[in-house]
């Protein structure tokens, strides 16, 4: 809107002050230099946004790589790094008013994170989930156990030869534990929970969403999850809270999680295969590499240095080996080295100089 006039510095305003110095909010000569720089000033506000962007997208990773939870794979048990987000999350609903959205929704989360620890689903197979109140869907209980049964047609690999070997019947089926109370909390959720969230809808999916009755989208489930574990287990550096170095992550990354836990453990990697439904060589393509920690290559190299002829030699510091003479391993020296006799020969000396002088 162009400007009738200038305002004046030191007017008195209608209430009896004075008003703010004022000039004017843009003068020609103002208004001309802009004109003559405006796509230099342009160019430089795009280079400064792109240098401000590089570190950024450096840092940046994908919401399911591996590089959001490198210290969770280097746990003794990665799977420490779940059970304290889901003992956050219990703390969270036990705040919370029982029945209110937020409570349902809080149940609801920590069933998900807990079974995502045992049975790491692709979000489109965990979102096709099914249940319902004569226990026909494909989570119902059995005996007192929870269980999962899927069709294979769910699964991403269906057709894979390694894959079929988890099937019968055209359906893969898993046996759910009763870890980090996993049983109480589907209790909760399918008859109280759950009904909550669907506000009086009638659905067959397992995991619902306020007020809808179909299934929820992969990528609506890929934000909530990402959601729970940037609330519960990501490192907060403004609060100071959740494990040092891991970024919120999405539910495939728990099959990282999942398959380096068993690794851990069973040092088998079609145990870790199994794990998590794919073939071996999959999973040693895709995560044998995480499997050897600095951590674990140092207790790999232990018991090797531990078992040499010399570590029993080492004194503490200011403290040396007696000068031993050996002009028979002097002469046994040729281009090649000391060989084996010369060297154990002198090894024995140096033990014996050892005895002595402790005597």
């Amino acid at each position: 809107m162009p400007i009738d006039r200038i305002r004046l510095s030191g007017r008195e305003s209608d209430d009896g002050g004075d008003e703010d110095t004022a000039m004017p909010v843009l003068a020609a000569g103002t208004i001309e230099k802009a004109k003559r720089e405006w796509a230099r000033m342009l160019d430089l506000t795009t280079r400064r946004y792109q240098s401000l962007r590089k570190p950024l997208k450096r840092e940046a990773a994908k919401p399911d790589s591996v590089g959001r939870i490198v210290p969770i794979l280097r746990f003794e048990n990665p799977l420490d790094a779940i059970e304290i987000g889901a003992m956050k999350l219990r703390e969270t609903a036990e705040g919370l008013r029982e029945g209110s959205y937020n409570w349902c929704t809080a149940i609801r989360d920590a069933v998900t994170l807990k079974m995502h620890a045992q049975l790491p689903l692709r979000r489109k197979t965990f979102c096709g989930l099914t249940y319902n109140y004569h226990n026909t869907g494909m989570v119902f209980q059995e005996r007192g156990k929870w269980v999962v049964r899927i069709p294979a047609s769910l699964f991403k690999n269906e057709k894979s030869e390694a894959f079929q070997q988890y099937v019968e019947n055209g359906y893969y089926t898993a046996f759910l534990r009763d870890d980090m109370r996993l049983y109480e909390d589907m209790a909760i959720y399918v008859e109280l929970a759950r009904e909550g969230i669907l506000s009086g809808q009638k659905s067959t999916a397992f995991y619902v969403n306020r007020g809808r009755k179909q299934h929820v989208t992969p990528d609506t489930f890929a934000g909530r999850f990402r959601t729970i574990t940037r609330d519960y287990i990501a490192e907060n550096r403004g609060r100071k809270t959740g494990l040092q170095g891991v970024k919120s992550f999405g539910s495939h990354a728990m099959r990282h999680i999942v398959a380096s836990a068993v690794f851990w453990k069973t040092g088998n990697i079609a145990e870790a295969a199994a794990a998590i439904h794919d073939s071996e060589k999959m999973t040693e393509k895709h995560y044998k590499h995480l499997f050897v920690s600095p951590q674990r290559r140092a207790q790999m190299l232990g018991p090797v240095f531990e078992s040499t002829a010399m570590v029993k030699l080492w004194r503490p510091f200011k403290r040396t080996l007696p000068l031993v003479r050996s002009p028979s391993v002097v002469s046994e020296i040729s281009d090649e080295g000391v060989s084996a006799a010369g060297f154990m020969d002198w090894l024995a000396r140096c033990q014996e100089a050892n005895r002595t002088e402790e005597t």
